[in-house]
């Protein structure tokens, strides 16, 4: 089924519309009777909503041939936030985000999207090109005289076209271009050429009239000129080389008639230049802005780029070295990270603090440069300390936080940095991923006493800012199930897990599974725990991966399935180190399960798992030494393993050691 058909509505770019039919639909459709048919429809009410919003002047096809000159709205100041100023190879701004906003790559609207031909069925089915909403003429289906005005003749092509009879449509708009030299009409007949509706496909006759409309000033086929030359060769069937050079200089006429898109796309360009000299956080911003103010929705990305361009000319050292830190941040855009790497740590040597920030944070992520935590740690800690420039201070207390969860522990400045926290904290303004961290030292107990309460307090405060922050949902469920830092109440886990699940959060999905299995909050239902822990499985969760594979080994809520068992369990022990999944694995190599008996292999898994402390590979690992199976029969060692289980609370070492040593 067709997303318009699990919504029961046509096809329309309406959001509105889109929003009222999902509302109505999900009154029929409860997550706990039907998941599957919950989850269909939640996705295709996401992907319908894309959709529409995704439309892009690209094509303009339903725009008549006057246009509205839109008048920049006033500049508002975006609200600052002195979170992820600095990961700029993996923040809003990043490549990848290019691509998800729609702006650079090849654009996403089906009806322009020249990146593949058409297949037969693409051509029958597809029909998003709609007319003018406000339609100047509305024609019957009838001839029309030869005295047609171009505008006459373009509008009864919409006509058709919504009939889809893309023929007469094409027809229409080629009298329009070679009779009467329409450049609107030039590019609707490269669009088809390029769509293959109404005429077979041909990239370069769809080329041909989007150049001839271009000269002529057409502003959406100056657009996707740029989109040519911008790709290239890199695009199916391309005719033309990458050119950014012409792909600028066609965005910025597109740009200049009033064409929201190609601001943004200039935006973009340079922000990641093809030549780094060219690159310029300025004048990103000025084409973001431009773009805004003509409709496109850049608010995200002008805020961030505000911020970074603060940051770059407002954190201490001369031009020069703003300069150099800038040069630097445009590299790491083409991930050419020695190069930024290089530049960068030159701008910090000659005191720009920003620069001293982001040097730290290349060693820690070895970018252009060795790994070195200890060193980064060292030029972490005077931002951390220092009052001249709070995002500096913000994110270096952040990234010292990761560096201690990583592996370099020097546990006397603990006390230092909670207290920098707690500072920070007071003052307010602080993110969430700010409140994160110093929730992460409280359940620690770095530079404190170990506390849940603030902990949980903290989880609550996060929640109440950002209710569906599936991270702080999972964490406070799992507060709530446990009863850690809070009294115990099942029910509110169950909540907050659901809530995670429902907006696709692997954490939460795979918590709700667990609260199916273990009766939390709701009643036992293995078959929802098995959809769950699947559910979370997709996305590679790895405590996902490793509930499946048990489900399978043990048939929980489905048939037993060896081979499926071992494959999720190999995958999450190797690539994730989850400790249950090796001692399971060392279960099913122990008793022969799916493949031969390896006690070996089984000794080893269990030490592996043992090494990660799980108190299921201790038990297991104090039965081998207990009957001598593989191993030379140590009954002391056997009781050693057992008594570290016991405090685990492990009822299997309970009842073991109450057997064999305290009957």
């Amino acid at each position: 089924m067709s997303i318009w058909e699990i919504l029961g509505i046509d096809a329309t770019n309406d959001i509105n519309t889109i929003r009222k039919a999902y509302s109505e639909k999900i009154k029929e459709v409860h997550m706990e009777d039907d998941p599957d048919g919950f989850l269909k429809l939640k996705d295709a009410y996401k992907a319908a909503v894309k959709s529409a919003s995704s439309k892009q002047t690209a094509v303009h096809i339903e725009q008549t041939r006057e246009r509205q000159k839109t008048e920049e709205p006033t500049e508002k100041t975006p609200n600052k936030s002195a979170d992820n100023l600095f990961d700029f190879s993996d923040d809003i701004l990043s490549k990848k985000q290019e691509e998800e906003e729609n702006e650079i790559p090849p654009t996403k609207n089906k009806n322009f999207d020249f990146s593949k031909k058409p297949n037969k069925k693409q051509k029958e089915e597809e029909s998003e090109i709609s007319p003018p909403q406000n339609k100047l003429f509305d024609f019957k289906e009838t001839d029309k005289s030869e005295t047609e005005t171009s505008e006459e003749l373009i509008s009864r092509g919409f006509y058709y076209y919504e009939k889809s009879n893309y023929t007469k449509a094409f027809e229409l708009w080629l009298r329009a271009a070679d009779d009467l030299s329409s450049a609107r009409a030039m590019c609707l007949v490269g669009n088809c050429y390029a769509l293959g509706k109404g005429v077979d496909y041909d990239i370069s006759n769809a080329f041909a009239w989007h150049e001839k409309a271009a000269e002529q000033g057409d502003i959406d086929a100056l657009y996707l000129m740029g989109d040519y030359y911008r790709w290239g060769e890199e695009k199916q069937d391309n005719i033309v080389k990458k050119n950014h050079n012409k792909a600028r200089d066609y965005f910025k006429k597109a740009a200049t008639g009033g064409h929201a898109q190609a601001a943004k796309c200039l935006g973009f360009m340079y922000m990641v230049p093809d030549k780094i000299k060219d690159g310029s956080f300025i004048k990103s911003l000025e084409w973001f802005k431009k773009s805004a103010a003509l409709g496109e929705d850049c608010n995200a990305v002008i805020e961030q780029q505000e911020l970074i361009l603060d940051i770059i000319y407002n954190s201490g050292g001369s031009a020069d070295a703003c300069a150099l830190f800038e040069q630097g941040c445009l590299h790491s855009y083409k991930d050419e990270y020695e190069k930024a790497f290089k530049l960068i740590e030159k701008a910090a040597k000659q005191g720009h603090l920003g620069a001293k920030y982001k040097t730290a944070e290349y060693i820690i992520l070895a970018k252009g440069c060795e790994r070195d935590l200890e060193k980064a740690f060292n030029l972490m800690l005077p931002l951390a300390r220092q009052d001249e420039v709070r995002e500096v201070r913000f994110n270096s207390l952040k990234m010292i936080v990761y560096i201690f969860d990583n592996g370099y522990n020097p546990k006397e400045y603990y006390e230092e940095i909670l207290k920098l926290y707690e500072i920070e904290f007071e003052k307010g303004g602080y993110s969430i991923n700010f409140i994160n961290n110093l929730a992460f030292m409280y359940s620690r107990g770095w530079g404190t006493e170990k506390d849940n309460k603030k902990t949980f307090e903290l989880y609550q405060k996060a929640v109440e800012l950002e209710p569906d922050n599936t991270l702080f949902l999972s964490n406070l469920g799992y507060s709530y199930n446990y009863g850690i830092g809070c009294k115990k109440d099942c029910k509110k886990a169950f909540a907050m897990y659901k809530k995670a699940a429902l907006l696709g959060d692997a954490l939460g999905q795979n918590n709700f599974g667990g609260a199916h299995e273990e009766g939390a909050g709701t009643e036992k239902d293995m078959d929802k725990a098995f959809y769950w822990y699947s559910k979370a499985a997709e996305q590679e969760h790895s405590r996902g991966m490793e509930n499946l594979g048990r489900c399978y080994m043990k048939g929980k809520g489905c048939e037993k399935d060896y081979n499926k068992a071992f494959d999720l369990l190999m995958k999450t022990a190797t690539k994730y180190n989850e400790k249950y999944a090796l001692c399971l694995i060392g279960e099913m190599y122990q008793k022969g399960l799916g493949r031969e008996k390896d006690l070996k292999k089984a000794f080893e898994y269990y030490q592996k798992s043992a090494d990660f402390e799980c108190s299921e590979a201790w038990v297991a690992l104090g039965r081998m030494y207990l009957k001598g199976i593989y191993v030379k029969k140590n009954e002391p060692l056997a009781k050693e393993y057992f008594e570290k289980a016991v405090k685990e609370k492990n009822k299997k070492a309970k009842s073991a050691l109450k057997k064999y040593f305290y009957p």
